[in-house]
């Protein structure tokens, strides 16, 4: 059963509405530097990525956090996986599949926390009290949410990321579609990650540039083993 979307190559698609892209499409500028890429192939690429983490420190204010890159967004999840190792796992749904898979790869028990469609799939404050009674390795969130596009109220998040921190959970959010959201400074925690070593920060190009075929992820956490 195909899960994930984006496969255009045995059926006949017009409109891919399982993918949430830019729907302007490709930047021109992007292109550019797509094809410059190309012409550069004859050459061995910069491992260490020194532009790409140079930019991205840059644009974020990052100063000292590790800066993790990634073919795409997806292949971060797995790794973080495969390298915490987590016994049990809690994932925030209905949400992106690929944390269940990545979670499955590891033989990781795990468990959703559903929002509730008749509240607006608004997570409510009872997460607190779920995270505080159980004991878990891992904490996925995906803000905002795919498929919901619902964000998580701030003071709400501050307090699950504090918790994560006391109780030593590993909590990857999953900002992939922050850049859609209007002042996304407000509800981004990659300007504000400092002091949170348990937190992992998770993006992607592929969405807000619509290039989903060129893959390129990052994450951000001062974790930096």
């Amino acid at each position: 059963m195909e899960l994930h979307g984006g496969n255009i190559y045995d059926k006949s698609v017009n409109l891919d509405f399982s993918i949430s892209v830019n729907p302007f499409g490709l930047p021109e500028k992007v292109r550019k530097e797509a094809f410059r890429g190309v012409e550069m192939a004859e050459h061995y690429p910069d491992i260490h990525y020194t532009a790409l983490r140079k930019s991205i420190r840059e644009y974020f204010g990052i100063t000292g956090s590790e800066v993790a890159l990634g073919n795409g967004a997806t292949e971060l999840i797995y790794t973080l996986v495969h390298v915490k190792r987590p016994r049990r796992a809690l994932i925030i749904g209905p949400t992106f599949i690929e944390y269940e898979r990545a979670l499955e790869t590891e033989g990781c028990k795990y468990e959703y926390f559903m929002t509730k469609e008749e509240e607006g799939f608004e997570l409510k404050r009872e997460i607190l009290d779920y995270l505080e009674e159980n004991e878990f390795d891992m904490l996925f969130l995906c803000n905002p949410n795919n498929p919901t596009g619902k964000l998580v109220k701030r003071g709400l998040l501050r307090e699950m990321i504090e918790l994560c921190e006391r109780k030593s959970i590993t909590f990857m959010i999953d900002e992939c579609f922050m850049s859609f959201v209007k002042k996304e400074a407000d509800h981004s925690y990659m300007w504000n990650h400092k002091g949170f070593r348990h937190l992992v920060i998770l993006r992607a190009f592929t969405k807000t540039f619509a290039m989903p075929g060129l893959r390129l992820g990052y994450a951000v956490s001062e974790d930096t083993d």
